[in-house]
Formats: C-alpha cells, sequence, structure tokens
C-alpha cells in the first residue's frame, strides 16, 4: 500500500532528522554519503559459514534478525532445507521433530521472517538461516512480527549465496555455523535507521540508499514488493 509506506518514509525520515539535531546517542562517525554507497560495517556483528562443501565453504555475508538469540554461537551442523525454491515454505507448521538439532534454510517469501523461523523452531531446528529472494548481494536484516516468539537464532543470506546453497543441499550434505556478536561498527550512521538498538541488532534500514538493505528507493527498483505481505509492502517499500 503506497500510503502506508509513505507514511512510514516519513516517520523514518523526521526520526532520523531528530536523532542528528538532539546531539543525543551514539551518532558518530557521520560522514557524508555518496548516492549508491552503502555503509561500511567495519566490525562484522554476524555471519554464516559454510564448512561443507568445499565448493561454496567460506564466511557468507549475512544479516541479523530482531527476534531469537542476538548473541549467538551455532557450531557446525546440517542443513535442511525447507520448501527449497518456494515463497510460502515454512508459513505453515511442519511435521513434528523433521529439523530436530539441524539448521534449517528458508527462502524468504510470502509470510514473515519471525513465522517462518518460529515454525522450524516447533520442528526442532536448532537455528534458521533464511535465503533473501531478491537484489543478488543485498544483505538483508529481519524485522520482528509482533505476537510471534522465536528464541533460536536467526540470520540471513544474500541471493546469490542462498542460490549455492540450495543448489548443493540438491546435490550433497551441506554444514554450516553461525554467529552473531556485538552492535555492528559503521563508517558513518548518517540515514541508517536503528543502527544503536539491541532489540535490532544493527540497522535495519538505510534511507539514504535504500537498496543497501534489500528495500526500494523507487517504484522501478527490483526490490520494489507488490504482494499481500507486509501489508502491500508498508515497510519494505517505504525507502
Amino acid at each position: 500500500m503506497a500510503t502506508g509506506a509513505l507514511n512510514e518514509a516519513y516517520s523514518a525520515i523526521w526520526g532520523e532528522t531528530v536523532n542528528r539535531l538532539n546531539g543525543r546517542g551514539t551518532d558518530l562517525p557521520d560522514s557524508a554519503r555518496t548516492p549508491g554507497v552503502c555503509a561500511v560495517d567495519t566490525n562484522p556483528p554476524s555471519g554464516v559459514t559454510i564448512t561443507a562443501p568445499a565448493a561454496i565453504a567460506g564466511v557468507k555475508p549475512s544479516g541479523t534478525a530482531a527476534f531469537g538469540a542476538q548473541t549467538l554461537a551455532v557450531s557446525s551442523r546440517t542443513v535442511t532445507g525447507v520448501g527449497v525454491g518456494t515463497t510460502n515454505a515454512a508459513c505453515s507448521a511442519l511435521p513434528a521433530g523433521s529439523l530436530t538439532g539441524q539448521i534449517a534454510f528458508i527462502d524468504r517469501g510470502t509470510c514473515t521472517f519471525s513465522l517462518k523461523a518460529k515454525n522450524a523452531e516447533a520442528a526442532g531446528a536448532a537455528a534458521v538461516i533464511i535465503g533473501n529472494n531478491q537484489g543478488g548481494t543485498v544483505v538483508l536484516n529481519m524485522v520482528a512480527t509482533a505476537g510471534i516468539t522465536v528464541t533460536i537464532p536467526t540470520l540471513s543470506v544474500t541471493q546469490n549465496d542462498g542460490t549455492a546453497i540450495k543448489a548443493q543441499l540438491a546435490l550433497t550434505a551441506v554444514k554450516a555455523s553461525m554467529s552473531r556478536v556485538a552492535l555492528p561498527t559503521y563508517n558513518t550512521l548518517r540515514w541508517l535507521i536503528g543502527e544503536d538498538s539491541t532489540a535490532f541488532g544493527g540497522a535495519i534500514r538505510d534511507m539514504y540508499n535504500p537498496t543497501c538493505y534489500g528495500n526500494p528507493g523507487k517504484v522501478s527498483d527490483t526490490q520494489y514488493a507488490c504482494s499481500t505481505a507486509d501489508s502491500g509492502g508498508v515497510h519494505g517499500n517505504s525507502g
């Protein structure tokens, strides 16, 4: 809904304006922004590390979740795909015990991140990786849904890394570890939203370069969402 997205945008704009004027909180560094350039996390607070197979092994750029464990260290575990390739994966209850002790890989889709993680948790998952379905290399930070309580760790990976993980899941066993420590340390805080909130685990939106966090800056951007999810894109389209 365009009017709802505009309302959210104005709320974020005025909130950041007040933040920049009131001299309170941690507002430095405050260097000027460059169009199209993302603020850089100089001390990455989280990460998904693929430990097997060798073809995709390594630390992947990862986004945080404003729900579940905020400080975490998950040792290498088997990754199990849930409804791989479907946008409604884990939007409804999963078979009891089907994910016991495993890390669930779930694609971003038509229901909220919290609901997907909650259903994986109820099926016994030790943690959840959400694969972004847009933006290529865009890192996705996930908001919480009121009324849904999740206790297990949840992180996201980019669309490109998610695609690589899914390809390997169809061929062989995939294992991963997950970690998250302190809040990010950015090279600039200007126009980042929620950057020093422990509830969010760092910034959840960039109002200067929205695509840096998987949000559209204009309706022609590939990140622009047009669906019934998020009340028509009220939050996601607010960039």
